[in-house]
């Protein structure tokens, strides 16, 4: 990923095609100077929140218990502006622009890339959904009412069970998500996309009522993938004589599970205060 040299090409195609309001004396950015950027950018979200970013370089009596020595010591605040103005992710004559992120794709890749190479998970590993908290203007961005960021950005994660590390991710842009070229529904494609490069490897993949399906868990088998999650009885392929079942029929305790035609792959049935089903691939 060469941020610096898309920031400076973009920054030369706009003063080029629009001097009048791009008047600023612009300098080529070195990578020194975009590393200090970033640390400035991710000093402000660590240390005290101010309401506006010129504070932290204010150098007023009034402001002192505001103002941050060491960002005016690496930059003036004008060039922080200017290369927020500028900065570019991408390379604008080989960006794919069907791609509703292809303004941070690179930027993404590289993340994942450095995810995945700095930490490999155990055997178990947990895939779930998260919200970004974002409540500015984006094509992308939900409303989830249930969860505790409402607003944001949702993003799929594979994880290590033991550490909660994040090895994998995805973000969600509102489309359809296929698996090979097949199409099995977006909760199954995108955990299979994620365990991509994980077959036979002894993982167990651990997910919730929302993500958990029968088709999910004959797929992961086929890839030498384990799974465990609870399940909903009106999942397609999940057995008849379970679905009946009520919670009357059962005393506190008891179960009653069926193994599937297809070995190593069963569905149980619990009960305790509730009936909780889930299925578990061995």
């Amino acid at each position: 990923m060469n941020c610096c040299e898309w920031t400076q090409k973009n920054a030369t195609t706009k003063i080029e095609s629009d001097p009048e309001h791009n008047k600023g004396k612009w300098m080529d950015i070195t990578l020194l100077e975009m590393k200090a950027y970033f640390g400035i950018k991710l000093a402000t979200l660590m240390g005290v929140n101010c309401p506006r970013l010129e504070i932290y370089f204010c150098q007023k009596p009034d402001k002192w218990i505001f103002a941050t020595p060491g960002f005016s010591k690496a930059f003036q605040f004008r060039r922080l502006v200017q290369i927020s103005r500028y900065l570019h992710f991408y390379d604008d004559d080989l960006a794919d622009k069907s791609d509703r992120l292809y303004k941070i794709r690179p930027y993404l890749d590289y993340l994942q890339e450095k995810f995945e190479g700095e930490y490999y998970p155990a055997q178990n590993v947990s895939f779930d959904e998260c919200m970004i908290p974002f409540k500015g203007r984006l094509g992308i961005k939900l409303y989830i009412k249930d969860k505790p960021n409402k607003w944001g950005i949702k993003a799929f994660l594979l994880c290590d069970s033991l550490t909660a590390y994040s090895f994998r991710f995805e973000i969600y842009i509102a489309r359809n998500i296929e698996f090979e070229g097949e199409n099995l529904g977006l909760t199954a494609a995108v955990v299979l996309n994620l365990t991509k490069g994980m077959e036979y490897r002894g993982h167990i993949v651990y997910t919730d009522n929302f993500y958990t399906s029968v088709v999910l868990a004959f797929n992961l088998r086929a890839h030498g993938i384990g799974m465990v999650g609870t399940i909903e009885s009106n999942r397609k392929g999940y057995p008849k004589t379970l679905s009946t079942v009520k919670d009357k029929q059962l005393q506190r305790g008891q179960f009653r599970w069926e193994m599937s035609d297809k070995p190593q792959v069963k569905v149980n049935c619990l009960f305790k205060q509730f009936i909780c089903s889930f299925i578990a691939v061995c």
